[in-house]
């Protein structure tokens, strides 16, 4: 796969090379990425942990809405999604 990228960007991965802390290009690149990846996962599980949060307060019986398990399945694919699996 090749990306592109604007040059400030292939400077700046360039000097993450050089400081040492990286050996490669790639290297930055894959660590970017992971990090993105956890920071969406993040972003999904929080989103998760509020709409369970309130369910009880919206629902007395405790079973989820219709907004509840859509955001759900959103999540869920979402993960599938990075992981590469089917939807």
């Amino acid at each position: 796969m090749n990306v592109s990228l604007p040059a400030s960007w292939e400077q700046w991965i360039q000097s993450q090379v050089r400081s040492g802390e990286f050996s490669s290009p790639s290297d930055v690149i894959y660590e970017a990425l992971m990090l993105f990846r956890d920071r969406q996962e993040q972003l999904g599980l929080e989103e998760m942990r509020c709409a369970f949060a309130g369910l009880d307060q919206r629902n007395a019986r405790g079973e989820p809405t219709d907004e509840d398990l859509a955001m759900i399945d959103r999540a869920v694919r979402s993960v599938r999604k990075a992981d590469g699996r089917r939807k």
